[in-house]
């Protein structure tokens, strides 16, 4: 296995993780009345997951160039979201707003400032691969 293939695997086994992990910590931070319960309650879910993995994986690997380039848009809005989910954690305590908010209306900012700052983040590690390497 080349070693390139080795960071895609680890890369989408590293992300399926992470999201899983901050999916209950944006809950439990953003809503009022969030239920305690797992990201991944069940193997059915995390076969979805991992099965969804594995075709990205597929496609890198085996798949005809026409479906790279979508598979890498998918991985771009992947990232994105995870990003964007980590940051509007850390907007709602930063703005003092965690546990009050009742529906989607009432996180638009802090969803905001996470996909700003996502965003910011992804812009300048790509502008620092590509004009400072």
């Amino acid at each position: 296995m080349p070693l390139w293939g080795t960071y895609v695997i680890f890369g989408t086994g590293a992300g399926l993780v992470v999201g899983a992990v901050l999916a209950p910590i944006f809950n439990q931070t953003a809503w009022a009345s969030w239920v305690k319960t797992s990201a991944l309650p069940n193997g059915k879910k995390l076969a979805v997951l991992l099965a969804a993995a594995a075709v990205i994986i597929l496609v890198v690997y085996a798949g005809p160039q026409a479906l790279r380039y979508p598979a890498a848009i998918l991985s771009v809005l992947g990232v994105l979201a995870v990003l964007c989910l980590a940051y509007t954690t850390l907007a709602l305590i930063i703005l003092r707003r965690e546990n009050q908010a009742t529906s989607w209306g009432d996180v638009r900012l802090p969803l905001l400032v996470g996909l700003l700052a996502g965003s910011l983040q992804v812009a300048v590690f790509t502008f620092l691969r590509v004009w400072a390497f």
